[in-house]
């Protein structure tokens, strides 16, 4: 949704009809914008009252997000409060970090929600912009090819700024990325509809249309927690893995971490089939059955694990860390020698890639016990 902050400052009583006129456009865009529906008269006459009598714009809108009617939307919850402020004040989703210390600051205010509401639009709206010369170049540059790539214009001042603030604070071009691909302006272009985006992400990021199935695996991810965070995150990992050649793979129709599990089977399954066309009869090839024989084993016990999250006795990081060890394993066998197989290589390459995904979705379900060792990549 638009952020839609005052551009002048109102500081007489008595204003000029344009200026009661800007006020009064002000407020009905307020309700628009945060409560989805048009004022009555009395309610425009109360709030741009407040403009017309000298009052900061600024402070203004920190009272109207203070409202009872604007905390109900957001189920009387300050975390969901917090969500709504981010998706709807500045466009973007509200990190796990940024939500716990905006309620930690609600619960030492005693649920004071104006003081709440003052100190975020303080901090995170009237913040001037910077001059576009002072902006990193390369931030620049990402940020504006993301929107002509996925909103098809240009950023406004206040969008360029944003993003290249969050790059510049410390987040990763893919969170980044992640991040405006799972926001409510992208969202609202595909008509909130949770199909086709995943259809638009496709031939943006792929350049190709999804199956049935593929749009049914997606929608899975995005299904138990209703995060599109996660599913941005799942889905660009997924599309910067390298194109196989060794086999088409089966889109998966479970949920996140199921899914994930059997798309790890059948990779696991095609190195098999590829090492033994291409290493056949040779010393490095037997030795690669052995292993890739464990891999597949061990895959499919962790795809019975996660098929079995919520009965206490199942230990899935267990069964997760047998698989990466078992990957591991492989990726030494194909290294003695090494360029043997090419074909094998580009599979392992590609599970290697996922490792990111498989750790994330189960994160989702089952916390880890430990601090996971990370993955080496192939050919270190």
């Amino acid at each position: 949704m638009r952020r839609i902050l005052p551009l002048v400052v109102i500081l007489a009583f008595a204003l000029p009809a344009s200026a009661q006129d800007q006020s009064a456009n002000q407020v009905a865009g307020w309700y628009k914008q945060y409560l989805n529906r048009a004022p009555n008269r009395d309610e425009v006459r109360a709030w741009a009252a407040k403009l017309q009598q000298g009052e900061q714009p600024l402070d203004v809108l920190a009272q109207f997000l203070a409202i009872d009617e604007y905390f109900a939307r957001a189920k009387n919850r300050p975390d969901t409060f917090i969500a709504q402020l981010y998706a709807e004040a500045i466009g973007r989703q509200a990190t796990g970090d940024e939500i716990r210390a905006w309620v930690a600051m609600y619960n030492r205010l005693g649920g004071n929600r104006l003081a709440l509401t003052r100190s975020f639009a303080q901090n995170l709206l009237g913040k001037p912009a910077p001059n576009p010369g002072q902006l990193d170049p390369e931030a620049v540059r990402i940020t504006v090819f993301w929107y002509r790539h996925h909103m098809r214009r240009d950023p406004n001042q206040a969008e360029l700024t944003a993003w290249v603030n969050r790059l510049g604070a410390g987040a990763s071009p893919f969170d980044a990325h992640a991040e405006l691909l799972a926001g409510d302006k992208y969202f609202a272009i595909q008509n909130g509809n949770v199909d086709a985006m995943i259809a638009a992400m496709y031939r943006e990021t792929v350049s190709r249309r999804p199956s049935p199935e593929e749009i049914a695996y997606w929608r899975s991810v995005l299904q138990p927690t209703g995060n599109r965070v996660a599913l941005t995150r799942a889905f660009l990992r997924w599309a910067e893995m390298p194109n196989n050649d060794g086999g088409q793979l089966n889109a998966p129709t479970a949920g996140p971490a199921n899914g994930v599990a059997e798309l790890m089977l059948q990779l696991a399954s095609l190195i098999q089939q590829n090492s033994r066309d291409e290493l056949a009869n040779t010393p490095q090839g037997r030795r690669l059955q052995t292993r890739t024989e464990d891999l597949i084993k061990v895959c499919e016990g962790y795809r019975q694990e996660v098929t079995a999250i919520g009965n206490a006795r199942v230990d899935p990081w267990t069964a997760l860390l047998n698989v990466e060890q078992s990957l591991q394993g492989v990726i030494d066998e194909l290294n003695r020698p090494a360029n043997t197989a090419p074909r094998t290589a580009t599979l392992i390459r590609q599970m290697t890639q996922l490792a990111p995904v498989w750790r994330e979705t189960l994160g989702t379900a089952v916390r880890p016990p430990m601090r996971l060792p990370p993955i080496r990549p192939f050919g270190q």
